[in-house]
């Protein structure tokens, strides 16, 4: 039950329309959402106060004649932001910027007002931001944003979550966004309307920029922001949660089109990393209009890496002849081995199925009677394979298409990359593996049930990301590691057993990635069925609670999900008030 705040003004609507919740893509449901959002300037005041050396800021904004109304307003919302120091950089005509420079003289807005002639990036401020007139920032959002940069003082990139404003004054197209995952902007300009980026790194690429830059804004923005993060650690940019910009939604600010996006990250790759291309991807859900999205194509070294298949199974034999026969004869990939682990099966259609197997040049089969405990079996037969690589995979996983595993190896020989996940579809195609995401509770599997065919908020299923935990029903993994971090968790027998392994990847300073564009088939619980039993519950969830003892300080802080939203089983929603405001 959702906690109510105390303004009962906003709270009626919401929560007697949307009592179960609603999600962030609905614009009116989001407009009365917005209505819980705690007051900006309660949230300052709890921040430390700021200092003489607080970090200024350089905004850089083109103002027509016919938007300086717009432009009135930007400066309003910039004289809201108290303590810290900025200088508004405008580009304008004579007429205009007396108007504005009247404006800052009259409501005594303390600020710099610059009309600008010269070079792009005047000025001497550490981070600077480009606005178009009618950009408002929320109250207090630079004081955010400072303290974001001080926490992280060698970000080269921070960006924000952000809204729009319609005709009515309501916020509409909430863009509440997930943490910083590499490669991001390859699929087009992610980070949204507003950015800060550090001076430093502008001056660094600012020549190889100005190559790209053909008048259009926008697009040299985005070839500006593929620029700077280009080579970086990913923990350089910063994302600093927080709904803290507002563009109006009449503001007719040229698009960046797909088209010319994928032109300019294409030519981007070829000069900086000519061995990775953009390519169109026919597993992942198609744009609204109907075309087809696209994939990063990494690359695959000379000597592939050998891959070790490890699949459980007892007693399914219609089951694991599927599987093995979507890997054995539907899967590219040279240098593959599988190994069927035997957990105690009786039935003769089993045994005349693992004999026949057997034969394979590839395939071993290992026998073990012990009673069922998913980590363990997997943890013997990692012991027994010598490949680079071990794939975890349920006997109840079906191949959809021939190069899945090529894909999750290159994602995998990617620096960083220690475990590499796949997307899951249902036979009946829906989602069934996504991602997970790690709250207070336990671990949740994000949007299950919803339509292959959906892209889900902000496309989380239909590119590629940045993980803390994927499913051990496909998962892949550099077995070096696997070893280094102690293997599975045997105590986790049954369930959990993969997310703590996830956890103990990152852990060790290696990445989780999810791919959907290795997609199968899976039954999901085919093997075991469902946990339907007292004995399995009680099983599940004593495996989940000591999940939740072990890495409690990460629980609910998950950064793969906006602390804005809040995960179902089958739903992302808006967060209530008393959780997000935590």
């Amino acid at each position: 039950m959702a906690s109510f705040p105390e303004n009962l003004d906003c709270i009626e609507p919401f929560y007697l329309l949307y009592p179960n919740g609603a999600p962030p893509a609905d614009d009116s449901a989001y407009a009365l959402w917005t209505c819980l959002r705690e007051d900006a300037s309660a949230v300052v005041s709890r921040h430390a106060p700021r200092t003489e050396n607080a970090p200024a800021f350089d905004f850089y904004m083109v103002v027509a004649p016919d938007s300086l109304r717009d432009a009135v307003q930007t400066l309003h919302a910039l004289a809201g932001q108290a303590g810290v120091g900025w200088r508004l950089h405008v580009t304008t005509d004579a007429d205009s910027f007396r108007m504005l420079a009247g404006v800052m003289r009259q409501e005594k807005i303390v600020g710099d007002l610059i009309q600008e002639d010269a070079g792009l990036l005047a000025g001497n401020s550490p981070w600077l931001a480009f606005l178009e007139p009618g950009d408002r920032l929320e109250a207090g959002a630079l004081d955010r944003i400072v303290d974001s940069l001080r926490f992280t003082p060698d970000t080269v990139l921070l960006f924000t979550d952000e809204d729009r404003i319609d005709e009515n004054g309501n916020h509409v197209h909430a863009r509440l966004k997930a943490a910083w995952s590499d490669d991001q902007l390859l699929f087009g300009d992610t980070v949204g309307d507003f950015a800060v980026f550090s001076r430093q790194r502008v001056q660094e690429v600012l020549p190889d920029v100005r190559v790209l830059s053909d008048g259009d804004r926008q697009t040299w923005l985005y070839a500006l922001k593929l620029a700077v993060v280009e080579g970086i650690d990913r923990r350089r940019v910063c994302h600093s949660s927080g709904i803290l910009f507002h563009r109006l939604l009449r503001r007719e600010v040229p698009e960046l089109t797909r088209a010319r996006a994928k032109e300019v990250a294409s030519d981007h790759l070829a000069r900086h990393r000519p061995d990775v291309r953009l390519l169109v991807s026919f597993w992942v859900p198609p744009m609204p209009d109907g075309s087809q999205r696209l994939r990063v194509e990494y690359p695959l070294p000379k000597g592939m890496p050998s891959v070790t298949v490890i699949i459980p199974t007892r007693d399914r034999p219609d089951l694991l002849r599927a599987c093995l026969d979507g890997v054995l004869h539907h899967t590219d990939y040279a240098r593959l081995e599988v190994l069927v682990v035997d957990n105690g099966s009786v039935e003769a259609e089993t045994l005349a199925l693992l004999e026949e197997i057997a034969a394979y040049p590839c395939v071993t089969v290992l026998r073990d009677d012990g009673v069922f405990n998913w980590a363990r079996l997997n943890n013997e037969a990692v012991a027994g394979s010598e490949s680079d690589l071990v794939l975890f995979l349920n006997d109840d996983v079906f191949v959809r298409h021939s190069d899945w595993l090529e894909d999750m190896v290159r994602q995998i020989l990617r620096p960083g990359v220690g475990v590499v996940g796949a997307r899951l579809l249902y036979p009946d195609d829906t989602v069934q593996h996504a991602g997970i995401v790690v709250t207070r509770d336990g671990a949740t599997h994000l949007l299950r049930g919803a339509a292959a065919a959906d892209a889900g908020y902000l496309d989380v299923l239909a590119v590629q990301r940045d993980l803390l935990a994927v499913t051990g029903a496909c998962l892949l993994m550099r077995r070096s590691l696997f070893v280094q971090v102690g293997g599975l968790d045997e105590e986790f027998a049954v369930s959990c057993n993969d997310i703590d392994l996830c956890l103990r990847t990152i852990a060790a300073g290696w990445r989780v990635v999810w791919t959907p564009h290795a997609t199968l088939t899976h039954l999901d619980g085919g093997t075991r069925g469902r946990d339907a039993t007292p004995q399995q519950v009680v099983k599940h969830w004593g495996e989940t609670a000591r999940l939740v003892g072990r890495w409690h300080a990460l629980m609910g802080k998950d950064p793969t999900l906006n602390p804005a939203l809040r995960v179902t089983d089958h739903d992302l929603l808006l967060a209530e008030a008393a959780t997000w405001r935590e």
